[in-house]
């Protein structure tokens, strides 16, 4: 078993925690049952064994009518405090959206930047501790994904480049590397890396001063 053997598993699970964190932000509930059973679906139906993708025109369609709806809820209410929360759904719906497609390891980084951008988004609307939880859950996963994206990334490559070969002697086909306990290797790597990135936050955010108002509140830390 190799890192990449659940690459596809990981994928599912940053999707559900970025719209569990937005439908806990934003209060919506039936959004997260309706989208986490269709994340979970995509596992059985795209992933699955017999792999059913929907075509790619179905999918930019679907995507076209998202973005039109997301448009016509803002013309409705124009109020600029909502925009995230319109952006933020869009992100969620997209994603979800994006893993019923067939889909190449740049179309999955598409998948993490969606994801990001809906808890961005609902980041400026919860104070709540179980959203800032799921936030931090979520930023450490988000790390785990994100390398497991570079792994599929350079094995995708290394076995196109391997087809274009011309030789005399039949060439093996290029598979992913295993030796002993790569899946204990690479958490440990994900885990020095999150350690790294977290102190790199912690320094920037001691380092760059904040304004603090005469009642020692921090100016502007809602957003």
């Amino acid at each position: 078993m190799t890192p990449l053997s659940r690459y596809r598993r990981h994928l599912r699970i940053e999707v559900l925690l970025a719209v569990t964190a937005y439908a806990v932000a934003l209060q919506t509930f039936e959004f997260m049952f309706v989208l986490g059973a269709a994340a979970i679906a995509s596992g059985y139906i795209s992933d699955g064994p017999r792999g059913r993708y929907l075509p790619f025109w179905m999918t930019t369609v679907l995507a076209l009518m998202l973005f039109g709806w997301s448009v016509l809820s803002f013309l409705e209410d124009p109020d600029p405090a909502l925009t995230m929360a319109l952006v933020g759904r869009l992100g969620c719906c997209l994603a979800v959206l994006r893993l019923f497609g067939r889909r190449s390891a740049r179309d999955d980084r598409q998948v993490i930047l969606l994801s990001v951008v809906a808890v961005v988004g609902a980041c400026l609307y919860s104070f709540q501790f179980l959203f800032g939880l799921l936030a931090v859950v979520f930023s450490l996963h988000t790390v785990q994904v994100i390398m497991l994206n570079r792994l599929q990334s350079g094995l995708d490559d290394a076995r196109t480049g391997r087809r274009g070969l011309v030789a005399d002697l039949p060439v093996p086909p290029v598979e992913a590397a295993s030796g002993r306990s790569p899946i204990g290797q690479f958490r440990g790597l994900v885990a020095g890396c999150t350690f790294v990135a977290c102190l790199l936050a912690t320094g920037v955010f001691l380092i760059f001063p904040r304004q603090i108002d005469a009642n020692g509140a921090a100016l502007g830390s809602r957003t």
